[in-house]
């Protein structure tokens, strides 16, 4: 998804910032332990003694990332194409892009776009914001098997909520959990189709993304009537 968009990208981004920006789609999610931010402040998770706030999974990730770009041997490649001074800019680059895909950076990210800044690290953000969301773009099975792995990530985190003791964020609430359809169409229409809409106006072939989006979203809730259809008509025979 990172690729289709920065083929697309204006002139605004220089070779460093899309470098940046496929590497930082390569790590962005690397070590993710399945539990949302808000779960390991709420727990006291070793990693945020050692990672620290805010954005501890994005300081983790980007602690990967490093850790592998900086290998020896990788960097002496890097070393043999860039300055220090590029290099070192590169590595900054992609920090700041990886742990700006804390989700509750998102809005953030679509105000910039909304009120029409165009600066390189701003488009660089917001083109790896839009591969991290992207799966509700891939063709649906794609799409699916990415939402059933998010349904069982939410609710293990829920079940572990409730286990401990904590309130349960309301999104991994077993209890009030309705379908992964409904899950994904509430997704689309809260993050997915409004920044895609609007990253189109700053990168053209966002717009494939949104078109994509709109027909899973389409497709998903034809099933969600068909769910409710049938769910009528089993209340239907119990009441005969």
């Amino acid at each position: 998804a990172a690729t289709v968009l920065l083929t697309g990208a204006p002139a605004e981004l220089q070779p460093l910032d899309r470098m940046a920006v496929a590497l930082g789609a390569l790590f962005h999610d690397a070590g993710h332990p399945g539990r949302s931010n808000a779960f390991l402040r709420a727990t006291a998770s070793p990693l945020v003694s050692k990672f620290g706030e805010p954005s501890t999974l994005e300081r983790l990730h980007w602690s990967l990332a490093e850790s592998c770009l900086c290998h020896v041997e990788v960097q002496r490649e890097m070393l043999s194409a860039l300055s220090r001074e590029d290099w070192a800019a590169l590595l900054a680059r992609i920090k700041g892009l990886i742990c700006a895909t804390d989700m509750a950076l998102h809005a953030e990210t679509l105000k910039d776009l909304e009120q029409g800044k165009r600066d390189a690290a701003t488009l660089a953000k917001a083109i790896l914001k839009g591969a991290d969301i992207s799966n509700v773009a891939r063709p649906l099975a794609t799409a699916r098997r990415w939402a059933d792995s998010l349904r069982d990530e939410f609710l293990a985190q829920g079940d572990d909520e409730r286990a401990r003791g904590l309130d349960v964020t309301p999104m991994c609430d077993r209890a009030k959990f309705r379908s992964t359809v409904h899950m994904s169409c509430g997704f689309i229409d809260a993050v997915a189709l409004p920044y895609f809409h609007t990253l189109r106006l700053v990168i053209p072939a966002a717009g494939a993304f949104a078109t994509a989006v709109e027909a899973n979203r389409a497709l998903w809730e034809r099933e969600m009537q068909q769910q409710q259809a049938t769910k009528n008509k089993h209340k239907r025979r119990g009441e005969q």
